[in-house]
């Protein structure tokens, strides 16, 4: 037994034949230190010695274990595991069989108790992993001994974590992990207020669709009634994120030009107006909306779409109603070899909350709305494949498409004559994909792509096509050198080209190389660091872009502080118009697109935010990020009266020429879920401001201006309640006006959401009714007068005559 003796401060610890088992519990508790070993190990073994409390637990350790057939390995600074120690055979004392082993263990169904192929296990330590096999298994070989946070999940399974221990030469029956399947209540996305805990980057929001494997903690956030399947529309639940041309309009991120938001779609970029993303089709989307990881660049931010991987058991969900109709099914074709397909249409719109007009020979959206000279209506759809193959546990090959489409239409009901308005828009991508492990500290990836969006404009007099074209390869090697590293390298080859015909058939064309690195160091348990850099040959200019981002646990899985800086450049300019009429301007229909270039330098942006998350419970958040952002060769219109924009390269240039931009910001989130009822709320304090870059005619420096997306307050809250099989929800937006065109400003707005769904089971199929509606606050003055001077109050009117009705019917097994 353990005796003490002498003063607390100087406390030591005796052991005469005590138990191993008993005295290495105490020896822990004493010294702070975790020893990892196997019960058989000493099992009937008894030791002696001591330990005074304060000195060098390794020798004491030593010590204790002389003669017992057992010694210790370090295999951290603050943890031993033990080992047998072969007597006869001392020349393997250097054998690193000795103090590593296999992690391994089988994932079940625990219902059923059925294998679970595909699953994923995921060292959190190390941040790699594989897929569990046909019979459930995985194993990772070669580890160093000791104990090890796994994520495992499966789609359509509740994710857990578990800490499962390595021993070296001491086999155990391998553990058993039973998965529970998770039943889904909203056909929605789920939107977390802040970043992922043991993400270091500042200013990420990760959403969650339905039954996703990604959400490694409680979401606190709101899913279902209120967005009824929009998963963008959940991004405007992200403080600082906003919709521009009403609610279906292009994202716009903390102020900047909708043109500076890139989309990625499974490592694909998007370059053209998104019709919808199924959610149920989707992993995660992790919205970048702070400075990026080396991997991504662009401009204001990047919204990242990863798509799932078909699952071991046939699942989908079908959805119709008044907002369209879609579906996703996913189903294994053979043990190795799965398939997901998706496709969406949503209901015809005509507009009802953005008036359309002709204005400066072209055709004008104008969010504020109910004021139209034109009979609008806007058609969109969507498809989506993906096959994915294992052909060897931890090696995962893809393929996968994606197409969408829009088409808007408007008739003018005034004016001299009849006129009509058509523009049609696509965007397709097509990539293979190849993940796999190398070894047991090396994951490597492959991909290649190409993409394409294009838009066919038919107006009075004139008809339009462009297009722009990328093809690309991406090769990425992760590896952990050690516990406290993880280094990833890469390389990025992209062919760009913009192709035109507006009566001449013009062509532009960018080549694009980069490599990049990037070093996930630990230093400790709390602080975390990722140093990289990213070097690229845009054309002919070479861009160095230094990023760092930092995390500090001051609180462990409490208070997370984030740290991050990074300059990025963006090589394709989106063109995003708009004509300056009696009020504020309006958005143009059409988009064009302008590459880095001969003189058209990139857009080259610094990003720095702070940020920290406060999770007082499991089940409560808050978070505070505040971003500096500031840019050089963003190209904007020039604020004069546009007519339907040209395809030349220099006239597209003179018609935008280049702008520098400023932005500050704070963007505050809280969110509580409880078993029967959750509540989120942002709150987005921003300032953006552009200048052109060339000075005036008589030589002087042109003054800032606020950005015309800029919305220096932003307010949004959301509950749901559930009562037995139905869910209520409910959602305010507020908004403070837009900077108008001569210094005076829009009218503040405010979206109000009711929703409501009920579920049941029958047949095997999760049967979901839902209804919602909306409808908009609007300020009187500019209605009246035209605009709000600078200063005036944020006063809201009435409810606005519109109201959108919605009803939905969900099939999901």
């Amino acid at each position: 037994m353990a005796q003490s003796e002498g003063a607390p401060e100087a406390q030591t610890l005796t052991w005469d034949r005590a138990p191993l088992a008993e005295a290495l519990y105490a020896f822990t508790e004493a010294s702070g230190v975790e020893i990892v070993f196997a019960l058989r190990l000493v099992r009937d073994v008894r030791v002696s010695g001591r330990y005074t409390v304060g000195e060098p637990p390794g020798p004491a350790l030593g010590a204790l274990l002389a003669g017992s057939g057992l010694r210790a390995e370090r295999v951290r600074r603050a943890q031993f595991v033990l080992i047998s120690d072969p007597l006869n055979l001392p020349g393997l004392g250097d054998d690193p069989s000795l103090y590593t082993g296999v992690l391994e263990g089988r994932v079940t169904d625990a219902e059923t108790d059925e294998p679970l192929w595909g699953a994923h296990v995921w060292l959190v330590d190390l941040d790699l992993g594989g897929v569990a096999d046909a019979r459930g298994e995985f194993a990772v070989e070669r580890l160093p001994a000791g104990r090890y946070s796994v994520r495992v999940s499966h789609v359509g399974y509740r994710t857990v974590r578990v800490d499962l221990d390595v021993f070296p030469a001491s086999p155990q029956l391998p553990p058993t992990i039973r998965l529970r399947p998770e039943a889904v209540n909203s056909s929605a996305a789920t939107v977390r207020p802040s970043a992922q805990p043991l993400e270091p980057e500042p200013g990420l929001a990760v959403l969650t669709p339905p039954g996703s494997p990604e959400a490694g903690r409680p979401a606190l956030s709101i899913a279902g009634p209120v967005l009824g399947g929009d998963l963008l529309g959940g991004l405007s639940l992200v403080p600082g994120v906003s919709r521009a041309g009403g609610a279906s309009g292009p994202l716009t991120l903390r102020g900047a030009d909708p043109g500076r938001a890139l989309v990625v779609r499974d490592g694909v970029p998007i370059y053209g107006e998104n019709a919808s993303f199924q959610p149920e089709a989707l992993q995660s989307a992790r919205l970048h909306n702070g400075p990026l990881p080396v991997e991504l660049d662009g401009g204001a931010g990047v919204l990242e779409l990863t798509t799932r991987a078909p699952g071991p058991d046939a699942r989908g969900v079908l959805a119709g109603g008044l907002g369209g109709v879609r579906g996703v099914v996913s189903a294994p074709l053979a043990p190795t070899l799965g398939a997901q397909v998706g496709w969406g249409r949503p209901g015809p719109s005509d507009l009802p909350l953005a008036s359309a007009r002709a204005e400066a020979g072209a055709l004008v959206i104008d969010p504020r709305g109910w004021r139209g000279e034109a009979d609008a209506a806007r058609r969109a759809w969507d498809a989506e494949a993906k096959l994915t193959w294992t052909p060897r546990p931890a090696q995962t090959v893809e393929a996968g498409a994606y197409r969408s489409g829009t088409r808007l239409g408007a008739d003018l009901l005034s004016g001299p004559a009849p006129a009509s308005w058509e523009i049609r828009s696509a965007s397709t991508a097509a990539n293979v994909r190849y993940d796999g492990l190398v070894d047991d500290r090396t994951f490597a990836s492959g991909l290649a792509y190409l993409t394409r969006a294009s838009g066919d404009e038919e107006t009075p007099g004139l008809a339009t096509q462009t297009a722009i074209t990328e093809g690309g390869l991406r090769a990425e090697v992760d590896h952990a050198p050690s516990l406290t590293h993880q280094v990833r390298l890469g390389a990025h080859a992209a062919v760009r080209e913009v192709s035109a015909d507006q009566g001449v058939r013009l062509r532009q064309r960018l080549t694009e190389a980069a490599v990049y690195a990037r070093d996930t160091w630990k230093p400790s348990a709390r602080l975390e660091l990722r140093p990289g850099v990213r070097l690229a040959l845009v054309g002919t200019r070479a861009v160095a872009e230094p990023r760092l981002q930092a995390r500090w646990s001051a609180v462990p899985k409490r208070l997370d502080l984030r740290a991050g800086l990074a300059r990025q450049t963006q090589a394709v300019h989106r063109l995003h118009g708009y004509a300056s009429g009696a009020n504020a301007p309006r958005d143009l229909a059409a988009t064009r697109w302008l590459l880095a270039s001969g003189g058209i330098a990139p857009a080259v942006t610094w990003l720095g935010g702070l940020g920290a998350e406060w999770r007082p419970s499991d089940d409560v958040a808050f978070s505070a990020d505040l971003f500096v952002r500031t840019a050089r060769d963003v190209r904007l219109a020039r604020g004069l009266a546009v007519q339907e924009p040209p395809v030349e390269a220099a006239s597209l240039a003179a018609l935008f020429p280049a702008h520098r931009e400023r932005a500050v910001g704070l963007d505050l989130a809280a969110g509580v879920r409880r078993q029967t009822w959750a509540l989120q709320g942002g709150l987005s304090l921003a300032r953006a401001e552009v200048r052109r870059e060339a000075p005036e005619a008589s030589g002087a420096v042109r003054p800032w201006r606020a950005s015309r997306y800029s919305r220096p307050v932003s307010f949004s809250v959301a509950g749901e309640k559930t009562l037995g099989l139905a869910t209520l929800g409910a959602r305010l937006d507020l908004e403070s006006a837009r900077p108008g065109a001569r210094g005076d400003r829009d009218a503040p707005e405010a979206r109000l959401t009711l929703g409501a769904d009920a579920q049941t089971e029958a047949f095997g199929v999760t049967w979901i009714l839902g209804a919602r509606a909306e409808t908009r606050l609007r300020g009187d003055g500019p209605l009246a007068s035209g605009g709000l001077p600078p200063g005036a109050p944020l006063a809201l009117g009435a409810l606005g005559p519109a109201v959108v009705p919605g009803v939905r019917l969900v099939a999901r097994w």
